[in-house]
């Protein structure tokens, strides 16, 4: 876990409920329920698949207790997009692993389910093993355009979301 210390972010400013800075595009940013905790994915203005940069953040606006990755250089390469889509069911995701962990940021509607369910949140496992994770769902607001992503990151082949759906 990178851990910056309050004074590191204490000049940014941080758009409002987020952990992006104003001069960033939200991607994907919520707070956690029953934690007072953010999880943000940020983005450079100029985010494609070969400019700008991509960053992960989770902690509090006065203390950033996560930031993957550490610096700015090709970053969109060090993150996984995943995207499973049939009638009535939407998932799509974008993961990254570190330190023998896997980080999931997910936005997920099952319209099958009665009454219909979106989760949104982040999902933390061990990459080594099955079973040990966590899921910390989001609380409102939520801001999600994980879809965006398609085209910046590249497609994860091991997720079961994209069902060998990548080139």
């Amino acid at each position: 876990m990178i851990t910056l210390k309050p004074q590191a972010w204490a000049g940014e400013r941080l758009i409002a409920g987020t952990l992006c800075q104003q001069t960033e595009q939200v991607v994907f940013s919520c707070p956690l329920r029953g934690k007072a905790r953010i999880a943000s994915l940020c983005g450079a203005k100029n985010l494609s698949a070969t400019e700008g940069y991509l960053s992960y953040r989770f902690g509090t606006a006065k203390r950033i207790e996560l930031v993957f990755p550490p610096d700015r250089r090709d970053t969109q390469r060090r993150f996984r997009y995943a995207h499973y889509l049939r009638y009535r069911v939407n998932r799509t995701s974008v993961s990254f692993t570190k330190n023998g962990h896997t980080y999931t940021v997910f936005d997920a509607y099952d319209g099958e389910r009665t009454p219909a369910v979106r989760e949104r949140g982040v999902q933390v496992s061990r990459a080594e093993t099955s079973g040990d994770e966590v899921t910390l769902l989001c609380r409102a607001p939520v801001r999600s355009s994980l879809s965006r992503l398609s085209t910046m990151v590249p497609c994860d082949p091991n997720d079961p979301l994209n069902m060998g759906n990548c080139p």
